[in-house]
């Protein structure tokens, strides 16, 4: 089973995304900032990031790029309420 991380500034959003995988059985876990997702990234390799494009001081590029870096074979999702067809 894959573990993945969530990053989303969204309390809401987080906390949705973070309970459907866990019930899938998937080991979850969760930063509420792109700085609190930088220190998990590399404290750890994950197999799949899930993060929210627009956030304050990191944000979901930056982890991108991070998460690439330390594991090349990590995927990384990107979601956001602000997409437009630059960021696509």
């Amino acid at each position: 089973m894959s573990d993945i991380l969530i990053v989303d500034d969204d309390h809401a959003s987080r906390e949705v995304i973070q309970e459907a995988l866990a019930r899938e059985g998937y080991k979850v876990a969760a930063a509420r900032s792109g700085v609190e997702a930088r220190e998990n990234i590399k404290a750890g390799i994950y197999d799949i990031v899930v993060t929210d494009l627009v956030m304050p001081e990191v944000d979901g590029m930056a982890i991108l790029d991070l998460a690439k870096t330390r594991d090349a074979s990590t995927e990384v999702i990107i979601l956001t309420g602000y997409g437009s067809v630059e960021t696509a």
